[in-house]
């Protein structure tokens, strides 16, 4: 049994623990945090981050919303995942204000965003 229970569901669970650090950051002003999860709720995000953001070690020409496709993005996100079964892993992207307010932010920190 994990010794403490998954930051999205308070459920506890068997088995090891998968972690993440996810920060969303505007103007300098960071809100970040640190979740443990559940293995459904880790399939979850980790589809969100892969989806959504690009591995640290990529270069990519886009720097528009990764939500909305808007070609103004001012926030940056950035999310270390460590998974139970392998090394560190760091992705990042960025995002409009609308969405990272709202759909990055619920998804990413599990809660709507006030920057």
């Amino acid at each position: 049994m994990a010794q403490f229970p998954c930051s999205i569901c308070g459920k506890r669970y068997k088995g090891a623990q998968n972690a993440a650090y996810p920060a969303l950051i505007h103007s300098g002003t960071a809100s970040r945090k640190y979740c443990r999860y559940c293995p459904s709720c880790w399939a979850v995000f980790r589809e969100y981050v892969e989806y959504r953001l690009t591995p640290a070690e990529m270069e990519i020409d886009f720097a528009g919303c990764r939500q909305c496709g808007a070609e103004v993005a001012t926030y940056a996100a950035f999310v270390t995942l460590y998974a139970a079964d392998s090394d560190r892993e760091d992705f990042w992207g960025r995002f409009c204000a609308g969405c990272a307010q709202r759909e990055a932010a619920q998804a990413l920190l599990g809660t709507e965003l006030a920057l």
